[in-house]
């Protein structure tokens, strides 16, 4: 079982193509790229390099070719290769599952003679348990044989980044206005941050006044329409006064003059 890693530096801007470099070449030789992790975005510009780490399986005949074409994408820093002999695991499995499935055998032939129901599940509780033990060994049995066959190699790639100016190489006017234009960004992001907070606050007080504006409404539109009779008010009818007088009763000022005589006959 071959396992390795290795420490690549390439140049700025360069880690995307290198890791399709490398899959290409671990394809040619019948392998794969399992896993990538990219961090940063590549750049040649900026003074913070992209990095990734990746992880490459091949057969173990190939593994050796595998590092030398990595070797060959960019000035290798470090590498490490380790190989571990997991025959004797292997064999130490199989012992132990021939041995369970003879006892799983074992409880079978019992389990067919078994007579009452107490003994019946007695014994496939014991079945259940050998069968679950075989499982598992199948299971480290084939991570081994595919740790036999493949090996495993983890590469970490950095990019060469932009040169880094210094102040001491550059004009002291030069100088100031670079440092004050990134504070100036990040106070501007800071603001920008800000107001979306005072944003989501300033709706949420909006709400609350509209909705109390329409509850005043309609408070006052019903208390208004209790009170209003719709027309004159009636006058009320004097006391102890029947129906019959109150509507014969001459309206005031309507009075006829009385048709008598004023004085005797002469």
């Amino acid at each position: 079982m071959w396992t390795g890693s290795m420490n690549v530096q390439v140049a700025a801007g360069a880690v995307d193509r290198t890791i399709h470099n490398i899959s290409a070449a671990a394809q040619a030789l019948g392998g794969y790229l399992s896993a990538n992790q990219v961090t940063g975005t590549a750049t040649t510009s900026d003074d913070v390099p992209q990095s990734a780490t990746i992880t490459i399986r091949v057969p173990a005949a190939s593994f050796g070719k595998l590092q030398d074409a990595v070797t060959g994408v960019g000035t290798v820093q470090s590498s490490t290769t380790s190989s571990q002999d997991v025959t004797a695991q292997y064999v130490d499995l199989q012992a132990r599952e021939d041995a369970l499935t003879t006892s799983r055998g074992t409880y079978l032939t019992l389990l067919s003679k078994a007579t009452t129901v107490g003994d019946i599940l007695a014994v496939q509780q014991q079945i259940d348990g050998v069968q679950t033990q075989i499982e598992q060994i199948e299971g480290q049995r084939k991570v081994l044989a595919d740790q036999s066959d493949l090996g495993t190699l983890t590469v970490d790639l950095t990019e060469k980044g932009a040169e880094v100016h210094k102040p001491g190489q550059e004009n002291g006017f030069v100088h100031a206005f670079r440092v004050a234009g990134r504070s100036f960004l990040r106070g501007l992001e800071g603001i920008i941050s800000a107001l979306g907070v005072v944003a989501l606050i300033a709706l949420v007080v909006a709400v609350l006044y509209l909705l109390y504006r329409l509850v005043g409404r309609f408070r006052r539109g019903t208390s208004g329409g209790a009170g209003a009779t719709g027309g004159r008010p009636v006058p009320a009818a004097p006391v102890g006064a029947t129906p019959s007088e109150t509507t014969d009763r001459p309206a005031a000022g309507n009075d006829e003059p009385s048709t008598g005589t004023t004085g005797g006959e002469g």
